[in-house]
């Protein structure tokens, strides 16, 4: 039987996320626009191409003058129609998504996929993500393991990763998680959890159970 050659892209490069810590670091305007698009949709959860298209319509906010930023965010929602299960969708708008938004009139820069993807590494190389991800793959029924550094994995799709996981971790229940991300399906939400036997350790540690 012939060897298959391992390369790069027999990898499942698209399983990183970033920590919260992480969304909030900076290092030089020039990467600013990216950077916002990414961070705000790792607090929103949605698809890239639903994400780039929003616009002051799909915001419903309760002004609120006793608030610091002059709306009621607790009862304030991004509204979205999800053509995949036909449904609208609801999401809670944390103060940096607000803030983004409001930074660019409600309506975020127009980039491509290979733009955001191109900044977002050169933004998380320079942040210092360089935290070894294992990868695994086979050849001839052989384990093997590869070690990549967590900026060359940043994709457009590492956004609603991010979401995903870090609502997962803070203890969001998954139907809570699907009713914003629009999966039908816990099967189909958890491949976009980045979670390892560590972090459940960590989350099970947490539980009243162990208390």
């Amino acid at each position: 039987m012939a060897k298959r050659t391992i390369t790069k892209e027999k990898l499942n490069i698209d399983k990183a996320y970033l920590k919260k810590h992480e969304l909030n670091s900076r290092n030089t305007k020039t990467f600013d626009i990216v950077r916002d698009i990414f961070v705000a949709n790792a607090f929103v959860g949605l698809r890239f191409s639903d994400m780039i298209n929003l616009e002051k319509s799909n915001f419903l906010l309760f002004p609120c003058k006793k608030s610091a930023t002059g709306y009621d965010l607790t009862k304030s929602r991004i509204t979205v129609y999800n053509k995949k299960n036909n449904k609208d969708v609801y999401i809670p708008i944390k103060p940096i998504v607000l803030k983004i938004f409001q930074k660019y009139g409600f309506q975020l820069p127009k980039k491509s996929n290979t733009t955001i993807i191109q900044y977002m590494k050169y933004w998380a190389k320079l942040s210092g993500m360089n935290e070894k991800i294992q990868k695994v793959t086979y050849q001839d029924n052989e384990r093997i393991v590869y070690e990549v550094p967590k900026y060359e994995l940043i994709g457009t799709h590492t956004a609603r990763r991010s979401f995903a996981t870090n609502a997962y971790l803070a203890g969001m229940p998954t139907l809570l998680i699907m009713s914003i991300t629009g999966h039908t399906k816990i099967e189909m939400l958890m491949k976009y959890i980045c979670v390892g036997n560590r972090e459940l350790a960590e989350q099970a540690a947490n539980h009243p159970f162990f208390q």
